[in-house]
């Protein structure tokens, strides 16, 4: 079985009779609700009530209220003022919203928007941005942020003007220059805060889990992949997220079972087989230990 089959796929295709987005040639849409209450039958068309992986990179911005989201296993509290980037091809849920919240959503799934800019700096930012989904703005940038959107907006939609695609590569390169400066400031922040050691180690170890948590659920694995000893690389671990390594591990991995179960393409038997438990019995004791009820009780059941 290959990876693209074993997921709930979310494309533009899944969102083009929402009358509330606008497109652009399928190469980026635009969304906000910036002034109105949040429709919360809407909401789920951004992502989905169960895990999903997304076919398009998308930018949220909230300005007010708060939710939670879920991306590549990890747990995210957005709240006002706070940007979000899930990567094409992420893992994403959410969780949990309020609906007294305010977003702007810009979504991209065609990267030749980006051809103006240099790879390097594509490269660049897109690996930051999977290590940290999330950065909070100032005011100032805030604001600024919306404006580009609104300008963006208001050109793709309006009828007339006949140069949408030249000017649409010049905003992604106004908003990708800024968008580094964000990365840039959240890092120093985050290095001075754990110590630049400290954020690479648990930097490298979520890479490693999310690279092999199907085939490696032992701490010893991960450790010795960075030349470390298991003790070290566990309090250096927990020292940075407040969590211990094993329950990271622990919490990707039944993140994946979740997605695999309530996709409903698998048996029990084949979703065993994908996350490499020797059995479906394990699978279900593995499971239960963490979720509570057993894996077919799951996937059958409203649960979330």
């Amino acid at each position: 079985m290959t990876m693209d089959r074993r997921l709930n796929q979310y494309g533009f295709s899944d969102l083009k009779d929402n009358e509330q987005i606008l497109f652009f040639e399928d190469k980026i849409l635009l969304s906000d609700n910036l002034g109105r209450r949040m429709d919360m039958n809407n909401i789920g068309r951004y992502l989905n009530r169960y895990p999903i992986k997304a076919q398009f990179s998308i930018c949220l911005l909230i300005t007010k209220g708060e939710m939670n989201l879920r991306i590549n296993y990890q747990d995210y509290k957005i709240e006002a003022d706070d940007i979000v980037i899930i990567q094409q091809n992420a893992l994403a849920q959410i969780l949990d919203v309020d609906e007294r919240s305010e977003i702007v959503v810009m979504a991209f799934a065609d990267f030749t928007l980006f051809s103006s800019l240099s790879s390097e700096s594509i490269t660049q930012f897109f690996k930051e941005t999977q290590k940290n989904p999330v950065y909070h703005l100032s005011e100032e940038i805030r604001d600024g942020f919306i404006r580009i959107y609104k300008m963006i907006y208001n050109d793709l939609s309006n009828p007339s003007f006949n140069y949408k695609g030249e000017a649409l590569q010049g905003y992604m390169q106004v908003i990708i220059s800024h968008a580094r400066q964000w990365v840039s400031t959240h890092q120093e922040s985050v290095d001075t805060f754990n110590g630049k050691r400290a954020s690479q180690i648990y930097m490298r170890f979520m890479t490693l889990v999310m690279e092999h948590h199907n085939q490696h659920r032992d701490v010893s694995f991960y450790a010795n992949e960075m030349c470390l000893t298991p003790k070290y690389m566990s309090q250096v671990i927990l020292s940075v997220s407040g969590k211990y390594a094993l329950d990271i591990i622990k919490d990707q991995v039944i993140f994946e079972a979740k997605a695999l179960l309530k996709s409903h393409q698998y048996t029990i038997q084949e979703i065993a087989d994908l996350l490499n438990f020797p059995n479906p019995s394990f699978f279900g004791r593995y499971f239960k230990s963490s979720v509570g009820c057993s894996p077919r009780h799951y996937m059958d059941s409203d649960m979330v």
